[in-house]
């Protein structure tokens, strides 16, 4: 069944540019805040990315622009990420930047909950809440960082930002997460914690390699 939105707010700009024509490719993308007309009223983010060419052949001809398109790639059925509500994915014309290339809008639900950060990419309100929160979080987070890596997802492009906790139900979804790459399953790591923030380092150890795995000093 068809819905129609009335978009509020532009909540985030992103651009995305690769100097590598085998690489990934470019794109720009927007998200957006809207709500539902008619219907059950529901709130929902938009995200519209569309290809860009990369950098250095933005004034080729149509005909290697075309060469760059591809398609993206998209994951349902998630119980650790907000109700999907609708994709579509429409093909840039020969008058555009990427013949052939994408354009993608895909809407998700609004989850109840907090951010646990902001896109600086600390992890602020997780350390306002109450003892039994902090606590709960971090194995809430273990839970789904290994759900989702079953899956063959790696959230490359995410922070505290796109963690939202519910304390009414003791759940944590991953939302709005930009970019996700392919990767193995992977074995639980405490330096996952240390890049998301629900936890305190007293320096950035973990994120060098060959790190000891010496977790003596973190405030969890």
């Amino acid at each position: 069944m068809l819905s129609t939105w009335r978009i509020l707010e532009v909540l985030q700009e992103h651009e995305y540019q690769d100097y590598n024509a085998h690489g990934d490719p470019s794109y720009a993308t927007i998200e957006l805040s809207c709500d539902e007309i008619g219907g059950l009223g529901r709130q929902s983010r938009m995200r519209i990315v569309m290809q860009t060419p990369h950098s250095g052949t933005e004034h080729n001809n149509s005909d290697v622009q075309a060469k760059q398109a591809t398609r993206l790639r998209t994951e349902e059925g998630s119980t650790f990420t907000p109700p999907f509500l609708g994709y579509s994915e429409y093909r840039q014309d020969r008058s555009r930047l990427i013949p052939s290339g994408f354009v993608t809008f895909y809407a998700w639900e609004v989850v109840p909950g907090i951010r646990l950060g902001g896109y600086t990419g600390w992890a602020t309100k997780f350390w306002e809440l109450d003892e039994r929160q902090l606590q709960a979080i971090p194995d809430a987070f273990q839970d789904t960082f290994l759900k989702l890596t079953s899956i063959d997802i790696w959230p490359e492009a995410a922070t505290a930002a796109n963690l939202v906790w519910n304390s009414d139900t003791g759940t944590l979804t991953w939302v709005n997460v930009r970019y996700c790459a392919d990767i193995t399953p992977q074995p639980w790591n405490d330096l996952w914690l240390a890049r998301f923030k629900p936890v305190k380092v007293p320096n950035n150890s973990w994120a060098e390699f060959g790190w000891n795995s010496d977790t003596s000093e973190w405030k969890f």
